[in-house]
């Protein structure tokens, strides 16, 4: 016994060892490259020679290595091609700035990021102005993109492909986008498709009204992801094409799509929270809308459709302290078909009038709300435990006992209502 524990330890003992030794290596294997307007790519690359364009530093550098950017503007030639994991650091978003010299195809990338290649991106501004660009970034890989500007990203804004989106997540593993600034953006700022990550602490400016599209964030396809502490403005257009409207963050009931939303200010956009139905017969997305979120102005505050009219039961849960302040249109709108017969617990909400005063009044509140009490197929959103109310903008009070379970209480506002209860 003792001789077989004497041997297994022997045999640990080298294993960690060369684990030690292969890591040393690996880390000693990680070189730092250097660009520079001023740099030749005849040199080699170091601080004191660095190379004049950023995609010679890429051909030149080897998986793991780190590519600094010094500042200055660079004209890079075709479609950043990332092959290798790399980590690309500019000298500050302010001074550094990368520019496109041609257009990419539609449903094209400027920077493509390739399938599972770890990718950091961080401190540029991606300048796409003058070009067509449909994806500035399609990241394909794992990594972050931190601490950027991106804007001018734009492929026909107007039609007809209302295209345009800074980053195109298209993988199964996580990539973060933080502290990042998207202006002139043509329809996405993130396209987020099956993956995982974190997008926090971003900004995001719409265009404001017109003819074409803005969402800061587009959730789909199988994704799972937390959207916290952006502050989104401005998201007002109207594609003519079709109606569709834009929307600070929109969350598609795609299979599996998970989206948290915390702590995010969203500002006069023509919706702030949008969660679409667009398959039907499904209990998907699963969102968490936490604390934090302050939803300002605009039409909506927070909606629930369908695309096209289909049936759908998202699967909505309203945890912490939310405002809804001074929408035009409705606070909370429940579509046609969304979750008939549900009731959504929204009490962890407050409403508040434009000018921020703090809104006590339940029946001032149901106005607030267009639910099945206003119409049928449709959720109904309790806030105030289990009351219903009812006033003649609502208009029925048979649709308050049909949308309530037994015992609740149905509270009728002031004025004349015509119908047979049953």
């Amino acid at each position: 016994m003792k001789k077989i524990y004497s041997t297994s330890k022997k045999v640990c003992c080298t294993l960690t060892l060369l684990l030690i030794l292969s890591l040393g290596q690996a880390l000693q294997a990680a070189t730092n490259y250097y660009v520079a307007t001023t740099g030749n790519n005849a040199d080699p690359g170091t601080i004191a020679q660095p190379f004049l364009t950023i995609k010679y530093a890429i051909s030149q550098a080897s998986s793991g290595d780190i590519i600094n950017v010094a500042a200055g503007n660079y004209i890079e030639a075709g479609q950043i091609l990332i092959d290798k994991d790399l980590s690309i650091i500019g000298d500050d978003k302010t001074t550094t700035f990368v520019y496109p010299n041609a257009n990419t195809l539609s449903n094209g990338a400027w920077i493509l990021v390739d399938p599972t290649i770890d990718f950091n991106l961080s401190k540029f501004t991606l300048d796409g102005t003058g070009w067509l660009i449909y994806y500035g970034i399609k990241h394909q890989g794992s990594g972050t993109i931190d601490d950027c500007n991106i804007k001018e990203i734009k492929y026909n804004e107007s039609g007809p492909e209302y295209g345009g989106t800074a980053i195109l997540i298209q993988s199964t593993a996580t990539v973060n986008v933080t502290n990042t600034a998207f202006t002139q953006i043509g329809r996405n700022g993130i396209l987020a498709d099956q993956c995982l990550g974190t997008y926090d602490n971003n900004t995001y400016t719409g265009k404001g009204a017109g003819d074409f599209l803005d969402y800061f964030i587009f959730s789909e396809y199988g994704d799972n992801v937390t959207i916290s502490n952006n502050t989104v403005s401005d998201c007002r257009g109207v594609a003519s094409s079709d109606g569709s409207a834009s929307s600070a963050m929109a969350v598609w009931d795609d299979p599996g799509t998970q989206a948290i939303i915390t702590g995010n200010t969203l500002t006069n956009n023509s919706a702030g929270i949008v969660i679409v139905g667009i398959n039907g017969g499904t209990s998907d997305p699963k969102v968490v809308i936490g604390a934090g979120n302050l939803i300002v102005g605009g039409d909506y505050g927070i909606a629930f459709e369908t695309f096209p009219s289909v049936s759908h039961t998202p699967d909505v849960t309203f945890t912490g302290l939310s405002t809804l302040k001074g929408q035009t249109v409705q606070a909370i709108y429940v579509g046609d078909g969304v979750s008939n017969g549900a009731i959504i617990d929204a009490s962890s909400l407050e409403f508040r009038t434009a000018g921020g005063v703090l809104i006590t009044d339940n029946f001032t509140i149901e106005d607030l709300v267009y639910h099945a009490t206003d119409a049928t197929n449709r959720a109904f959103i309790k806030w105030n435990g289990t009351n219903a109310y009812v006033t003649t903008l609502s208009g029925s009070i048979q649709r308050a006992i049909n949308a309530v379970l037994s015992s609740w209480t149905i509270n009728v506002g002031s004025g004349v209502f015509t119908e047979n209860v049953t």
